[in-house]
Order: structure tokens, then sequence, then C-alpha cells
């Protein structure tokens, strides 16, 4: 995340999540029926988010990981959840600080990289512990 520019192209956020999920588990259940089917991005940086989200929750899973992909208002949402532990009371935002792990082979990197990317793109990143159970992620870049 040294670079502070971004390349945004016209990317259509599902085929870019769905290439993600092939590769790392085909089980991840996608949910897109009110995805855009364009969104400026830069699709190799928020690649890399998506991967290191997914990897997180695949982790962190139990058996269930699922992604939606849809529109609130002119902003464009990615939410991840996992069927895991959840996340630590009071940890909901320093996950995101540097070398912050809970992993035994973590360096703790992945989520702030993963937030400073979100931010270039005018957006944000949160996680919160989902009401069923699990960890839940949310990515929200606006329209340009």
């Amino acid at each position: 995340a040294k670079s502070n520019r971004i390349e945004r192209t016209p990317t259509d956020p599902t085929a870019l999540l769905r290439e993600i999920v092939q590769r790392l588990d085909p089980k991840i259940v996608i949910d897109s029926k009110v995805a855009p089917r364009s969104w400026p991005l830069d699709q190799g940086k928020l690649r890399q988010v998506l991967e290191n989200v997914l990897n997180n929750a695949l982790h962190a899973s139990n058996s269930r990981v699922s992604a939606t992909i849809g529109l609130d208002g002119h902003t464009l949402e990615y939410a991840i959840r996992d069927d895991g532990a959840g996340i630590a009371a009071g940890a909901e935002s320093t996950i995101f600080e540097p070398f912050y792990t809970e992993r035994s082979q973590g360096v703790g990197l992945g989520l702030a990289f993963s937030r400073r990317i979100v931010q270039l793109h005018g957006g944000t990143i949160t996680a919160t512990n989902h009401p069923d159970g699990g960890a839940e992620f949310r990515i929200r870049i606006p329209e340009v």
C-alpha cells in the first residue's frame, strides 16, 4: 500500500469476486442478485483486498463462508461472513492495525493493507460480529 494512487477502470464486481472464489474455495456462497454490472475500481488492488478478507474468513470458519455484493445508494458493498467464533470483544477496529494477528503464522499486515486500499478508493472496511454468529466484514466503495 505504499502507492497512494489507484487506477480505476470499469470492473464487473461480481466477476472479480467469482474469479477469486474459484481459486480459493468454490464452496463459498455468493449472492449477487442486486450487484451492479460495472463499478469503477482498481481491479488489481481490490482483488488483493477480497483475497485477504476471504482467506481470513476461510481460516476462521467452521464450515461456511458467504459473500454478498450489492448497492447502498451510490455505494458498492461487499459483505463477507464466516460462521467461526467471531471477533474478540473490543478488537473490531484493532484488527486493522499493522502487526495485529491472532494466528500463529500471520504477520498482521493483511487487514491494515486492505484498509489502506479501500481508503484509497474513498471507501471503508468494517468488521463486526454477526447476530447469528461469526464475523462479518463490509467493504464499501462509493461511486466516483
